[in-house]
């Protein structure tokens, strides 16, 4: 099949357009990817955290109470 300069020349536009609108895609689904990956990053520092403050606490309590049961049995 025999094609013209200006079908070749719209073919390329075509695919130009085409490879311009992924790239504007790729761009935002990037950034919101980033975004995700810095709230993950957040909350899971956020949690952490907490659990190690409640870890110290509930070995508080439990240093708290194991003492008390030895005094009841003493």
């Amino acid at each position: 099949m025999l094609r013209t300069k200006t079908d070749i020349g719209q073919q390329v536009s075509d695919v130009k357009a085409e490879m311009a609108k992924q790239t504007i895609h790729h761009t935002n689904l990037e950034g919101r990817m980033d975004q995700t990956i810095s709230d993950s990053k957040y909350w899971l520092e956020k949690y952490t955290s907490a659990f190690k403050l409640n870890d110290s606490k509930i070995g508080e309590m439990q240093g708290e109470f194991n003492g008390r049961m030895d005094t009841i049995f003493f």
